[in-house]
C-alpha cells in the first residue's frame, strides 16, 4: 500500500462509498490516516448529510463537540478559561464524523462512565462549562436546592472534562415564599417558573447559560398564568390570560438579548410553537380549535411574524383551517419539525377508525412574495397520545401504547418499519440510514437504570441531553456519561 501514490488514493477516498471502511483505511498506517483524514470538504459534507443540522438533537450534539474541543484548546493554550471560537472552518470533520458515530455506540451498547454525588455548589470550576443538563432534586420541586444543574467542565487540572452539581445564583431574591414549578432550557438561556405562594403570582426567573453565577433577571407574570411556554435560542413565548370568562389572553414573546418585550390581545388559545428563531425576528405557529363534536373539531392555525424592530412587531402572514379528531377530552396541539414544518396532532387516546377526521396533519411553510403560505402535505387518523419528530432521519415516532412505538415517514406519512430502541428516544441521535436498517428487529438496550450496581431508585427523575443521561432521587445524582471510554462507578 505504501507504493501507491497519493493521488491514486485520494480518488479511491473520493470515490468510496463506505465510511466505515475509510475510518478502518485510516487505521492501518499513519500515512493512510492523514490521506483519509486530510479530506476536509468530503467529511464535512458526509457529516451534513448523515447527521442533517436541521435536527435540534444534531446541532446540540456538534455544539458540544464545538465546545468540547475549543475549551481545550484555549486550556491548553492559556492554562486559564478563555472564550472559545465557533468558527466552523477551524473544526475537523473526520475527527466529528467519528466522534458523532462513537458516541451514538457508546449509547447503544452501554459504555459509559458514571458519577454519583449529592452535593451541590455555589461555586464553579475555574475552566469552561461545555454542557449544562437543568436537574431535580427529586419528584417533589419546592424550594430552589430541588432545581439544580448537572454541568460538565475542561479545567485545566484534569486531563478529562468533570462534571459537577451547581446551583445557579440567586442573588437577593427573597425566596421565603416561593414555590419551583418547571424549567426550560435554550442554548443560550435558562428559564425557570416559580410561584409566590403568598400573593399567587407567578414569576420567572432567566440566566444566560454563560452567567450562572449572575443573579437572575426577573419578569412577574402576575396571577393568571397559562402553562403552555416556548423557550428557543434568545426569544421566549408565553401566554397571559387577561379574562377567562370572555377568553382573552396577551400573547407576550420577549428578545432575551435585548431584554425586550412585545405584546398582543387575542381572543382565544389552543397552543403555540417557535418555528424558526433569527437574531432579527421569530415566525410563532399559533392554533385555536372548536368542538363542534368528539368527531369533528375545527381547527385554525396562523403562521405570525414577531420583530421588535417594527412599528408593529406582530405581522400575521398566513392562517389556514383544517377538520380533526379530538375526541372527548384529547386537545390539538402543535409541534415544530423544523424552520419549514410543523404538525398538528390530537392527544386522545382513542383509537381512531376510517370514519373519523384525522388525528395528525402535516404543514409545510412555503416561502414567497409577498407572504408565506401553508400547504398540507399529508393527514392521517392514527392514534398518537405522544409523538417524537425525528427530523435527523425524516420519520416520526409516534407512541401508541406504554411499550409499542409506530414509525411514520415525515415525507408522506407511510409507516416504516425500523428496530427502535428506547436510548436513541433519550438522546436524539440515531445511527446513519443505511446502518439502521440493516439492524436486527429483536435487537435490546439495556438502560443504566437497572444496573443493579448504580442503584439508582426504579421511581428516579430522568434528564439528558445527546451525549449524558441524569438520574435524580432524594438528594442523589447519578450522571452517566456517554463521551468517556470506561465503565466504572464512583
Amino acid at each position: 500500500m505504501k507504493y501507491i501514490p497519493s493521488e491514486v488514493l485520494d480518488q479511491i477516498i473520493e470515490a468510496a462509498d463506505d465510511e466505515d471502511a475509510l475510518v478502518v483505511l485510516s487505521c492501518a498506517s499513519t500515512r493512510l490516516r492523514l490521506r483519509v483524514s486530510s479530506r476536509q470538504k468530503l467529511w464535512h459534507e458526509r457529516f451534513e448529510r448523515q447527521f442533517p443540522q436541521n435536527d435540534d438533537n444534531e446541532q446540540k450534539w456538534l455544539q458540544l463537540y464545538k465546545q468540547t474541543s475549543q475549551a481545550a484548546a484555549c486550556i491548553g493554550q492559556t492554562g486559564k478559561r478563555a472564550p472559545p471560537s465557533q468558527n466552523n472552518s477551524l473544526l475537523n470533520w473526520f475527527d466529528a464524523y467519528c466522534k458523532r458515530r462513537l458516541v451514538e455506540y457508546r449509547w447503544r451498547h452501554g459504555r459509559y462512565t458514571v458519577h454519583q454525588t449529592t452535593s451541590i455548589s455555589d461555586t464553579y470550576p475555574r475552566g469552561i462549562r461545555i454542557q449544562m443538563i437543568p436537574c431535580t432534586r427529586g419528584k417533589r420541586i419546592n424550594s430552589p436546592d430541588d432545581m439544580p444543574i448537572a454541568a460538565q467542565w475542561v479545567v485545566a487540572t484534569q486531563q478529562q472534562p468533570v462534571w459537577a452539581m451547581e446551583r445557579p445564583c440567586w442573588g437577593n431574591v427573597d425566596m421565603t415564599h416561593v414555590r419551583m414549578h418547571k424549567k426550560w432550557c435554550s442554548d443560550k438561556y435558562l428559564v425557570i417558573q416559580a410561584a409566590n405562594v403568598q400573593t399567587r403570582c407567578y414569576i420567572l426567573y432567566i440566566w444566560r447559560s454563560s452567567a450562572l453565577w449572575s443573579p437572575p433577571r426577573i419578569i412577574n407574570v402576575g396571577t393568571k398564568w397559562s402553562s403552555n411556554l416556548e423557550l428557543r435560542g434568545k426569544w421566549l413565548v408565553y401566554w397571559h390570560i387577561i379574562s377567562a370568562k370572555d377568553s382573552q389572553h396577551t400573547m407576550r414573546v420577549y428578545d432575551l438579548d435585548r431584554n425586550t418585550f412585545c405584546a398582543d390581545i387575542l381572543t382565544s388559545y389552543s397552543s403555540c410553537s417557535i418555528l424558526r428563531a433569527t437574531a432579527e425576528s421569530a415566525w410563532i405557529v399559533k392554533v385555536e380549535h372548536y368542538t363542534n363534536s368528539s368527531e369533528a373539531t375545527a381547527v385554525t392555525y396562523t403562521l405570525w411574524s414577531v420583530d421588535h424592530n417594527q412599528a408593529v412587531p406582530f405581522q400575521p402572514q398566513v392562517t389556514s383551517k383544517a377538520t380533526m379528531y379530538s375526541g372527548d377530552i384529547g386537545d390539538i396541539l402543535v409541534r415544530r419539525i423544523d424552520d419549514s414544518s410543523f404538525i398538528l396532532w390530537s392527544d386522545s387516546e382513542d383509537e381512531p377508525d376510517s370514519a373519523m377526521s384525522p388525528t395528525l396533519v402535516f404543514v409545510d411553510v412555503l416561502e414567497g412574495a409577498p407572504k408565506a403560505s401553508l400547504d398540507v402535505r399529508w393527514a392521517m387518523y392514527q392514534k398518537a397520545p405522544e409523538i417524537q419528530p425525528i427530523t435527523s432521519r425524516n420519520l416520526l415516532a409516534v407512541k401508541i401504547a406504554f411499550d409499542s412505538v409506530k414509525m411514520l415517514s415525515l415525507h408522506d406519512g407511510s409507516e416504516v418499519h425500523r428496530t427502535q430502541l428506547d436510548c436513541w428516544g433519550i438522546s436524539g441521535l440515531y445511527p446513519p440510514d443505511r446502518q439502521w436498517e440493516r439492524m436486527a428487529k429483536d435487537v435490546k438496550w439495556q438502560s443504566p437504570k437497572h444496573n443493579p450496581v448504580l442503584g439508582v431508585d426504579k421511581t428516579a427523575d430522568i434528564k439528558s441531553s445527546p451525549a449524558a443521561i441524569v438520574y435524580s432521587h432524594e438528594g442523589l445524582f447519578t450522571i452517566i456519561d456517554y463521551t468517556g471510554n470506561a465503565h466504572h462507578s464512583t
